[in-house]
């Protein structure tokens, strides 16, 4: 690896960039270098043959990072082919692309954002004679997303899940909801 990779990293730095064997948490504040560190321990894996880059996958909070770490790793080891890098939400978007059917979609779905999510659910509790002002649409979409964040599916929810009316509620149209976005062949962030 050339010296210059390691140019302005103190000790702790150095430290991460050079843990090659297993996970790594590092942990800073903004603008204390961790972009550098992090870009630096890919180039030292690759240039030294810990990992080919396809073997690497870099997961940022922004699109603006995910470029940035794209650009600064490239700079350093030029060929970075096949290496993923992004956020969250794109990795697990080109996943899903390329497995559609383990997750029961056509290859054309589409990724329905929160403003279409509430319309949806807007409907499914219209069309199960829901009030809207006693079981208000935001409120669903958030209980279905925190479960879906939890990895808790519609045939998962127990009654422990189902405490208050509003939870009730959830708890029936979550499996309505999944149902009718395979019917649309689409998902939304939570999926």
């Amino acid at each position: 690896m050339q010296d210059d990779f390691f140019d302005g990293l103190n000790e702790q730095q150095l430290e991460a960039v050079n843990h090659i064997d297993g996970p790594l948490l590092v942990l800073a504040g903004a603008g204390t270098g961790k972009t550098k560190v992090l870009t630096s321990r890919i180039a030292n894996i690759i240039l030294n043959n810990h990992a080919l880059p396809a073997q690497i996958m870099a997961v940022t909070f922004t699109n603006k990072a995910a470029r940035e770490m794209r650009q600064r790793v490239e700079n350093m080891v030029n060929n970075i082919s096949g290496m993923q890098i992004g956020t969250f939400h794109a990795i697990s978007a080109r996943i899903l692309r390329n497995h559609y059917s383990y997750a029961g979609l056509q290859n054309n779905f589409i990724i329905i954002d929160i403003d279409d999510q509430f319309r949806l659910i807007k409907k499914l509790l219209a069309e199960n004679h829901y009030d809207e002002k006693k079981v208000p649409v935001k409120n669903i979409a958030h209980i279905i997303s925190s479960w879906k964040d939890k990895a808790i599916t519609s045939n998962q929810l127990g009654a422990d899940l189902q405490t208050t009316s509003i939870h009730k509620a959830a708890a029936h149209i979550y499996p309505l909801y999944q149902e009718r976005l395979l019917q649309l062949n689409a998902v939304d962030f939570g999926d």
